[in-house]
C-alpha cells in the first residue's frame, strides 16, 4: 500500500504532521498579522470557552441503529421510505463534486448519486418527495422524514445508501442473529471515520467570506477539537459510538471470523479507493469514510468516501469542470486572491498528504484488527 503514496510525498522531506506550533503562531499566519481584529477574535474565543463541552477523546454522534447514512455530516438528511437512498441538504460545493465525479476520477470512490429534477413540499413547507431520473425514466422518491427546502446556497442531493442490498439471493435485511429474550446482535456494523490531521482549512474559511474574528474563533474551535481527539497525530478519528459497537461485536467469539471476513472485503475496497485517490486531481479537507461491515453476508460489506464538502482541486482538472466550479471551491485560480503565507503547491501538497496519511494509517489499523480477529498476531496492538 505504501507505494501509492510515493509520488504524493516527493514534494516534502518531512512526512510528519507537527502539532508543536503554538496557537498564536498559527493564528497570526492565518490572519496576516491583523492584530486589532485578532484581539477581537480572542475575546470571542474566551466567551465561547465559557460554554465549551467537557473534553472528549473521540467524537460521539447520535446513533441510528438503522442507518447506513452519511453520519459524518451535520446537514439535514433522511432515508427514502424504501431505504435505498439518502436525501441530503448540502452545499453547492458538495453538489459540484458529485455532479463532476467522473471528471474528477471519483466514480469508484463516492456513493452513487442521482440528479434531482423536482421536489414537492408538505403543508409545513418541508420537502417530502423528490424526483430523479433512473435510466431514462423519472422516479418519485418519498422521504421517510421531511427535510427543509433547498435555498440559493443549499442543494438537494440524492445518494445511494452505502452497503444496501436487496432482499433475496441469500441476503437478509435487518434480521438479527438472535431473537427472543436474548440481546439482538446487528447484522451490520457501521464505522464513520474522519480523515485528515486537520478538520478545516483557514483558506477555505476565508474563501467562504468569513470575517477575521470568526476565522479566529473557528481556528480555536477546530484546533481544540483536533487535539482532544487522536486525529491530529494519526490522521483519522473513528466515531466513538461506532467504535464501541465494533468492540462489543468482537467480544462474541462466534462472530469474530465473520467480522474478519467482512474487514478483508473492506480492505480490498480501500486499496481500490486509495489507488484512485493517489491519481486523482482532487483532495479533500475533513471528508470521511463510511464503512458497512456486513456480518451476516461479509461479501456485501462496503466502504465509500462521504462528505466531500471541501474539495481542493489540483492540476489536471478539465476546463469544462472548472467552468462550473463554485466560487468557494479551492483551486489555483482563486488561491492567489486569499494572500496566504504559503504557495499554492505547498497548500495542495499539505492537504493531499494530510488526507493520504490519515487514510493509510486507518488502513493499517484496520489490517491489525483483522489479524487479531483471526488470531494470526494476537499480541499486536495499535
Amino acid at each position: 500500500m505504501r507505494e501509492f503514496l510515493s509520488d504524493k510525498r516527493k514534494k516534502s522531506k518531512d512526512q510528519s504532521v507537527s502539532s508543536s506550533n503554538t496557537v498564536s503562531q498559527r493564528a497570526s499566519m492565518d490572519l496576516n498579522d491583523n492584530r486589532p481584529e485578532y484581539a477581537q477574535g480572542l475575546q470571542m474565543k474566551k466567551f465561547a470557552d465559557r460554554f465549551a463541552s467537557p473534553p472528549v477523546t473521540l467524537q460521539a454522534k447520535s446513533q441510528n441503529a438503522e442507518a447506513p447514512i452519511q453520519m459524518a455530516g451535520t446537514k439535514p438528511n433522511t432515508f427514502s421510505e424504501d431505504r435505498k437512498y439518502v436525501i441530503k441538504l448540502s452545499s453547492d460545493r458538495e453538489e459540484f463534486v458529485y455532479k463532476h465525479k467522473s471528471g474528477l476520477a471519483l466514480d469508484a470512490v463516492l456513493p452513487g448519486n442521482h440528479e434531482v429534477m423536482d421536489h414537492t413540499v408538505n403543508r409545513e413547507g418541508l420537502v417530502d418527495t423528490v424526483t430523479v431520473y433512473e435510466g431514462n425514466a423519472p422516479k418519485v422518491i418519498k422521504l421517510k422524514n421531511p427535510i427543509p427546502q433547498p435555498t440559493k446556497t443549499k442543494r438537494l442531493l440524492v445518494l445511494d445508501v452505502v452497503g444496501h442490498h436487496e432482499s433475496g439471493a441469500g441476503r437478509t435485511r435487518g434480521v438479527p442473529f438472535n431473537r427472543g429474550k436474548k440481546k439482538q446482535r446487528k447484522d451490520k456494523i457501521f464505522m464513520d471515520v474522519k480523515l485528515g490531521h486537520y478538520t478545516k482549512s483557514g483558506a477555505q474559511f476565508k474563501l467562504e467570506g468569513a470575517s477575521v474574528p470568526l476565522r479566529v474563533l473557528k481556528f480555536f474551535e477546530h484546533n481544540i477539537k483536533d487535539l482532544k481527539r487522536k486525529s491530529r497525530s494519526r490522521g483519522f478519528d473513528i466515531d466513538a459510538g461506532n467504535l464501541s459497537e465494533f468492540e462489543e461485536a468482537k467480544s462474541h467469539g462466534g462472530r469474530r471470523k465473520l467480522i474478519a471476513e467482512a474487514i478483508d472485503v473492506i480492505l480490498a475496497k480501500l486499496k481500490n479507493i486509495i489507488a484512485h485517490m493517489s491519481q486523482a486531481n482532487v483532495t479533500f479537507v475533513g471528508s470521511s469514510l463510511l464503512l458497512v461491515l456486513n456480518v451476516k453476508n461479509p461479501q456485501d460489506s462496503d466502504v465509500r468516501l462521504i462528505d466531500p464538502d471541501h474539495p481542493v482541486l489540483m492540476e489536471g482538472v478539465g476546463e469544462e469542470v472548472l467552468k462550473e466550479k463554485p466560487e468557494d471551491v479551492l483551486a489555483e485560480n482563486n488561491f492567489g486572491s486569499l494572500k496566504r503565507p504559503r504557495t499554492w503547491d505547498k497548500h495542495q501538497d499539505k492537504w493531499s498528504r494530510s488526507f493520504l496519511s490519515g487514510f493509510m494509517n486507518f488502513y493499517e489499523w484496520l489490517s491489525q484488527e483483522s489479524l487479531k480477529l483471526k488470531g494470526d498476531d494476537p499480541f499486536v496492538f495499535y
